[in-house]
């Protein structure tokens, strides 16, 4: 999924941290049918469950996608800027609206049907329910299934575009001086609140239909153009970086208590509160906010170093989000009935899948038309060689790049 220019200096903390984000929704995916809590976001639970599935659900889901967007902005920026406007509508029609088309309609088949057994096998469906209106169903409702954010990518680039060729002036002086704050991760995390208002779980929504629900596009707009914006004040990098222990520290304090909140949500469903919803909802966007600062700052300072297997999973890592999901769902539904502990069954479908979608990238898709497509060239199954020298650490290769900017 990279979109570097060829003189760009390679980012190896943000090209890792884009990488983690698309394989813990393998993580993700695999631990949300075991969630005690009947949250909205699982509706298909399996019979047994614990607890700590919904610290790793919730705690996933708080920084996931808009630490993603938030990289999606900053390398989207990167190739509108440097390569200009019709190299990054061409990149981007290549790398992310093919993969959406073709990967969407051959996916669509294995991952309901999967679904649809294993629904019928938890008593979630009647056991007389055939699978074509599940699929009609989910044809209107989540077509793009978990290709979901590809679709919303398309729907901010296009935003990028129309605004750049409208002569919209970016708000860099008000971003400078925002992301140059002590309070920068707070104004992030109230923005997001303020966003999640129309998300009535108190949690942060996802849209997987045809067309992206104006909310869930606004609230993920709201991390894209972050990213954005935080390219075009690159030399300031080092900022997110610098009090990143300080906001896992604030984030983790404050967690156990959107956990709590969260789950209360789910049990009182329709009949919670407006006090319970606030509550949730601000927690969720401070959570958000917070966590992209710290996740990202811990990435920058201490994962910038350059290492062949990083960077050979980073390229593997679009293909293993991509397809995975069929095979999650049908182990997900083989162990379904199995007298097997949640954590047992979680562990097995992780074990399998895993390095079945490392293998099928490595002899499948790198050296293919398919690896050409998701990584923008075709790459040799070896291990990328090692590069002669040590590589700049983020902060240091972006000021680097500002100064040849500014030079030429």
């Amino acid at each position: 999924m990279s979109s570097q220019s060829a003189s760009s200096p390679r980012l190896h903390a943000l090209d890792s941290l884009r990488a983690v984000m698309m394989l813990l929704g393998v993580v993700l995916h695999g631990a949300a049918p075991y969630v005690a809590t009947p949250f909205a976001m699982c509706p298909l639970r399996d019979t047994t469950t614990h607890p700590a599935f919904d610290v790793v659900l919730i705690l996933i889901h708080s920084f996931r996608m808009p630490v993603f967007f938030v990289m999606a902005g900053f390398f989207a920026a990167m190739l509108c800027l440097e390569r200009g406007e019709a190299v990054f509508i061409s990149n981007r029609k290549q790398r992310i609206l093919k993969p959406l088309l073709w990967f969407g309609a051959l996916l669509f088949v294995p991952t309901t049907t999967g679904a649809w057994w294993g629904a019928h096998k938890v008593g979630f469906i009647p056991q007389d329910l055939s699978y074509l209106p599940l699929a009609i169903f989910m044809l209107i409702k989540s077509a793009w299934m978990h290709l979901w954010f590809l679709n919303h990518l398309l729907w901010l680039y296009a935003g990028a575009v129309l605004l750049r060729r409208r002569g919209v002036r970016p708000p860099d002086a008000w971003f400078r001086r925002a992301l140059e704050s002590p309070f920068r991760a707070v104004w992030l995390g109230w923005a997001a609140a303020l966003l999640m208002l129309p998300m009535h779980t108190g949690a942060i929504d996802d849209s997987s239909a045809l067309l992206p629900l104006p909310r869930v596009l606004l609230f993920y707009a709201l991390f894209f153009g972050f990213g954005w914006m935080l390219y075009r004040s690159k030399d300031l990098l080092e900022l997110v970086a610098r009090r990143a222990w300080t906001h896992l520290a604030l984030a983790l304090a404050l967690f156990p208590w959107n956990l709590r909140l969260m789950q209360e949500m789910a049990v009182a469903g329709e009949d919670a509160d407006t006090t319970l919803w606030l509550a949730t909802t601000t927690t969720s966007g401070l959570l958000a906010g917070l966590l992209t600062f710290a996740i990202t700052g811990l990435f920058l300072r201490f994962l910038h170093a350059y290492s062949p297997s990083v960077r050979y999973m980073a390229d593997a890592s679009y293909w293993i989000y991509l397809v995975h999901m069929p095979l999650m769902v049908w182990l997900t539904a083989l162990m379904a009935t199995e007298p097997l502990a949640a954590g047992v069954k979680f562990l097995i479908g992780q074990v399998i899948a895993i390095p079945l979608l490392v293998l099928s990238y490595h002899f499948g898709v790198r050296s293919t038309r398919i690896g050409a497509l998701l990584n923008g060239k075709r790459y040799p199954r070896s291990l990328p060689p090692r590069e002669p020298a040590a590589a700049p650490s983020g902060a240091e290769a972006l000021r680097a790049k500002a100064a040849q900017e500014s030079a030429g």
